[in-house]
């Protein structure tokens, strides 16, 4: 087997990873938003009711609007972080052979034995490659010059490593 992937580490690419990131890999992210609303309304609710506790519901007001902001921005944070730490002409082209991936990057170049991978997710917008560090690499679909190539890769992953679908 030798399928190929081009990646352009651009805001599209991010945008991508953080989305299917946040829907198939994150377990507390996605209810971010609404957890920050609720305590907002929750300490909105007792800082009028509970007269008494105001100052100290007023304080868990601005702690809950706070957390509901960081919530909002996260996205918006994540990805301009990404974009400033990637060189401006930053590529990767993967290469996946029988029992090794082989990377080449604009700086660099390296081997990695399928066995390295702890996990990897297979979702309907790419491949999530897991070490056991427990960071990711996303393959995004479109990365492959063929669907052909994406699921030939993808079966591979699952023969080599535990891969789950989603």
């Amino acid at each position: 087997m030798n399928a190929v992937a081009s990646i352009d580490f651009d805001r599209d690419y991010f945008n991508a990873y953080y989305a299917n990131w946040v829907r198939y890999r994150s377990r507390w992210r996605r209810f971010a938003i609404p957890i920050a609303l609720s305590f907002v309304a929750v300490t909105a609710l007792a800082s009028f009711r509970l007269e008494s506790h105001r100052p100290i519901a007023g304080g868990l007001f601005v702690f809950a609007a706070l957390n509901l902001i960081d919530a909002i921005t996260h996205r918006q944070r994540w990805i301009r972080q990404r974009l400033a730490s990637v060189a401006v002409d930053k590529f990767a082209k993967l290469t996946f052979n029988d029992d090794h991936l082989q990377i080449l990057t604009t700086n660099t170049e390296g081997t990695v034995r399928y066995e390295a991978f702890g996990v990897v997710a297979v979702t309907p917008d790419g491949i999530f490659l897991v070490p056991d560090s427990g960071h990711s690499i996303f393959i995004p679909r479109n990365a492959f010059s063929t669907d052909d190539e994406f699921r030939l890769v993808s079966n591979k992953l699952a023969e080599q490593v535990a891969c789950y679908s989603v």
